[in-house]
């Protein structure tokens, strides 16, 4: 006689991600690290360096891991750390500052980027090109990726694109002068 075996006592395991949530005094630096703002800004870069050296070398500079991976005791002391927090303070506030700035009329709305020169170490490298036509296909982005740092990556690109643009008019403008002065036409 055969006895049917029950599966009860086998165990069924299932991947699970948890995912620390931030004290609400640190939120700002989540909405910072969610955003590719920190990659050029040295003093954002700086906050999440000195949040935990050793932790910031481990997640490849990768803020998002970063804070996921700090410490509640860590957390803590970054709370009662006034100077860190006056810190954190004014980084938030240059980058609620620079996002506040409206996006320039007078330059093309079209940005080509290619992934495989990089922007930061913490974004991996894949090789791919992509077209950023405007504002609304970044939001596309955002809603397709769950804001996993593409938030505001058409808005990012076309920036840069536009900080560029405006060196090279500079640069352009101070060699015409130099030239002017030295009697060079």
């Amino acid at each position: 006689m055969k006895l049917q075996v029950s599966n009860t006592n086998v165990p069924v395991w299932r991947d699970i991600t948890v995912k620390s949530d931030l004290p609400s005094k640190l939120k700002s630096l989540e909405e910072i690290a969610k955003n590719l703002w920190w990659v050029w800004n040295s003093e954002a870069k700086a906050v999440f360096h000195d949040l935990d050296v050793e932790l910031w070398r481990a997640t490849g500079e990768n803020p998002v891991m970063l804070l996921q991976q700090l410490s509640s005791e860590r957390l803590e002391e970054v709370i009662a750390d006034k100077k860190m927090m006056e810190r954190i303070e004014h980084v938030y506030s240059m980058f609620k500052e620079y996002m506040a700035k409206p996006m320039r009329d007078d330059l093309p709305s079209v940005a080509y980027f290619s992934m495989e020169y990089g922007l930061c170490n913490a974004l991996k490298i894949y090789s791919v090109v992509g077209h950023l036509k405007n504002h609304r296909t970044a939001r596309l982005l955002h809603n397709l990726l769950d804001g996993e740092l593409v938030e505001v990556l058409g808005l990012i690109i076309c920036n840069l694109l536009a900080i560029h643009a405006e060196c090279l008019r500079e640069v352009a403008v101070t060699i015409k002068e130099a030239d002017s002065c030295h009697g060079h036409a």
